[in-house]
Parts: structure tokens; sequence; C-alpha cells
């Protein structure tokens, strides 16, 4: 029941610093322990049970479709709004450069953390 609503949007209402999405984290692992019927005790951890029932960290759901969004984009399979929002290296220079063999992707600068939250930069970093 919970984990559409973790789901829905997240890419976009992540983009945020991660003491604000501290709140949701906590919610899931109260929502994990109610599931388990486990007491809470400050030396029980959640990872086991995480594991146990194969539900996905509140991080690793962000992870997970952020690479599937850069997925998309770079196979073209996003609407043309999304059109080159991850630019390739390759696409960017026409020469050889140290950089296409590591990752492929341009890194856009940004000087505010406003920027640096953003779907493109995180999308590279991930």
């Amino acid at each position: 029941m919970i984990n559409p609503y973790l789901i829905f949007g997240n890419i976009v209402w992540t983009a945020n610093y991660d003491t604000r999405m501290q709140c949701l984290v906590l919610l899931q692992k109260k929502a994990i322990r109610v599931i388990a019927r486990d007491k809470y005790l400050h030396v029980a951890h959640t990872q086991p049970r995480f594991r146990e029932f194969n539900i996905m960290k509140f991080e690793s759901i962000n992870i997970y479709l952020t690479g599937i969004f850069v997925y998309k984009d770079q196979n073209n399979h996003l609407p043309k709004m999304f059109l080159n929002y991850i630019v390739k290296i390759t696409d960017k220079h026409d020469h050889y450069t140290r950089y296409v063999t590591s990752m492929g992707l341009s890194v856009k600068y940004c000087r505010t953390n406003y920027r640096g939250f953003s779907l493109f930069i995180r999308g590279y970093k991930i």
C-alpha cells in the first residue's frame, strides 16, 4: 500500500536535500517494522527485513528510477520534449577527448545546489 506512493513522481520530488527526505525513509522503516511485527528498538535494524521481503529502500528506488530515465533518454524512448536531455560527449565534440572512454555523458555546470539537484545532473552522477 505504501510502495506506489514512494514511486509516484519519485525522481522529481526527491530532488532535494537528504534531510528533507529523511521523514519518508523513516516512514518506510516504520511500515516494514509493522509488516514484520517487530518492536521498535534502537538496536533492531531494518536492513535484514528489506532483504527478507524483497522491498527496495527509498534511496534505492530513487537511484533505480533515475537510471531508467537516463537509459530511456539515451535510447530515445521518451517524449520529444526530453530529447537530448542528457547529452553524450560524442554529440558535443567532434574530436577525441580522454573523457569519452570513461562515462560518455556530458556534465553540465551547476553553481548552486538547486541546479545540482536537477535530474540531468543527478542522472549523470548515477
